[in-house]
C-alpha cells in the first residue's frame, strides 16, 4: 500500500486525465508553506487551464481574499508555521464574504472536517482533479460526492 501512495507523490496525473483547457476563468488560491508542494499543485492546475495564485501561508491567504476578487475554490495545507489551516478555516467561515468558497484540504497528517473534500499527501493527482473538477461545476452539473466504503 504504501508503495502505491509514494507512486504518486511527484508524479503527475495519468495521460487520460490531460485535457487542453478544463475551466477558463477558474481562479483557484493555493495556500501550501512547502514550496515544492505549491509549485506541484499550481502546475497541475495552471495546466488544466484553471487560473492558480499560489501563497505560502494562511496570513498571506487572508491578505489576498481581502484585496482581491475572491476565488472559486481554495486548496488548503493545514499543517503550516504560524497560522495553519485550521485557523485559516476559522476565520474564512467568519467572514460572509469568504465562507462559502468551497476548500480542498490537504495534509500529510489531520483532517479537517468542514470542508468540501479533505485529502492525504502524498495526494493521488487524479482524484484531486475529480475533486476540483466537482466543486467547480455549476450545481446543477454536479455529481454527488463518492460515498465512503463501508
Amino acid at each position: 500500500m504504501a508503495a502505491k501512495a509514494r507512486k504518486h507523490e511527484h508524479s503527475a496525473p495519468s495521460d487520460s486525465m490531460r485535457h487542453p483547457v478544463e475551466q477558463e476563468n477558474r481562479e483557484i488560491l493555493v495556500v501550501d508553506d512547502d514550496p515544492g508542494s505549491r509549485r506541484a499543485l499550481a502546475n497541475v492546475l495552471g495546466d488544466r487551464g484553471y487560473h492558480v495564485t499560489a501563497v505560502g501561508s494562511a496570513a498571506e491567504a487572508m491578505v489576498r481574499l481581502r484585496r482581491e476578487p475572491p476565488p472559486h475554490l481554495i486548496v488548503l495545507d493545514l499543517y503550516m508555521p504560524g497560522e495553519d489551516g485550521w485557523d485559516f478555516r476559522h476565520e474564512q467561515k467568519r467572514d460572509p464574504r469568504f465562507a462559502d468558497i468551497p476548500v480542498i484540504a490537504v495534509s500529510a497528517v489531520g483532517k479537517l472536517v468542514d470542508v468540501a473534500t479533505s485529502m492525504r499527501k502524498p495526494l493521488d493527482y487524479d482524484a484531486f482533479l475529480d475533486a476540483v473538477r466537482r466543486h467547480l461545476a455549476p450545481k446543477a452539473d454536479r455529481p454527488p460526492p463518492p460515498s465512503l466504503p463501508r
